[in-house]
């Protein structure tokens, strides 16, 4: 879905990014976080086998200066 958006030209620019499928190694591609610039990256992720967040999405996301917050971290 990201590389439609891309592809079709919408402005994608926010502060706030929910990060697609959990934060897989598929997801938010560099290209993407440029386009979006956020402050704050939510990823919806509990523990899981499947080593959802992938540590490369982390590491584009500290690499672009970008908050994360993420549910499985966070205290109700």
């Amino acid at each position: 879905m990201e590389k439609k958006l891309l592809e079709k030209g919408v402005e994608l620019d926010s502060d706030i990014l929910k990060v697609g499928h959990h934060g897989s190694k598929t997801s938010t591609s560099e290209e993407f976080l440029g386009k979006v610039s956020p402050e704050i990256a939510v990823l919806q992720v509990e523990e899981n086998k499947y080593g959802h967040p992938g540590p490369g999405v982390l590491e584009k996301l500290k690499i672009f200066g970008i908050k994360i917050l993420r549910t499985d971290k966070m205290a109700i």
